[in-house]
């Protein structure tokens, strides 16, 4: 039932796209789910992020909602909101200036952080940010997608002790 509605909600907004796509592991699909455009939908956008929070929810070790940029980071502010916790930012590249941070945000060590991205593929990411977030002295025990394309993060993740939500998969949306 879920699956269903967040495909059907997706597809309404025109996140599912059909050709020939390059993804960010460098492979190449004859789909691609477009997720940045989900913000220019507001309703649409608020719905998945308040199913992405009620599932967080009751999954539970939630202290901090973290984003990977750039998709993730609207997705997870907007669900770290929902659930009154405090969002995180996870940079790509440590800053090399200024504060010199790896993490945007305020944090205590030994907390809870769920990181979070749109789309998971191989799940390269997802493992960088959780490497990154466990170097502040934080703890993740899961990350969590909007769709998982099985292709691999599960796995991916699994090596590093994590593993992965997601509130549907792809296979769910072909379906």
């Amino acid at each position: 039932m879920e699956a269903a509605l967040v495909g059907e909600v997706l597809k309404s907004a025109g996140c599912i796209l059909f050709g020939k796509f390059k993804l960010t592991s460098g492979r190449e699909s004859s789909y691609y789910i477009d997720l940045g455009t989900l913000p220019s939908h507001p309703v649409e956008f608020d719905l998945i992020a308040s199913l992405a929070a009620w599932k967080i929810k009751k999954i539970g070790l939630a202290d901090y909602i973290a984003g990977i940029p750039v998709r993730g980071v609207p997705l997870a502010s907007l669900v770290a909101y929902k659930l009154k916790v405090p969002f995180l930012q996870v940079r790509k590249e440590r800053k090399m200036h200024g504060t010199m941070k790896a993490i945007e945000g305020e944090f205590k060590p030994g907390g809870h952080v769920v990181v979070m991205d749109d789309v998971a593929t191989t799940g390269g990411s997802l493992a960088e940010a959780v490497r990154r977030v466990r170097e502040e002295r934080l703890v993740v025990d899961y990350c969590f997608v909007v769709v998982d394309r099985e292709e691999g993060a599960q796995e991916k993740l699994s090596e590093l002790g994590a593993k992965l939500y997601s509130l549907c998969r792809v296979s769910d949306i072909i379906r």
